[in-house]
């Protein structure tokens, strides 16, 4: 497995990671309504999307590497 492919894996699982956890805090914030849960949903759905970004800017700037 190359690097180049080994960081889009571990790329997606962050971004999964970070989805998960803004799912979690979600429910958690609406069944106690605590403010910290919300900003912490807040933030890891922004890091979510923030690593699509960071993912789609990898594969269009290492394209041209092989995937050996």
């Amino acid at each position: 497995m190359s690097l180049k492919i080994f960081h889009l894996i571990f790329t997606g699982f962050t971004m999964l990671l970070f989805l998960f956890l803004g799912v979690f805090y979600s429910i958690r914030y609406y069944s106690s309504g605590e403010t910290l849960e919300l900003m912490t949903a807040l933030i890891s759905i922004i890091l979510a999307s923030a690593t699509v970004f960071y993912g789609k800017n990898f594969i269009r700037k290492y394209k041209h590497l092989s995937n050996l």
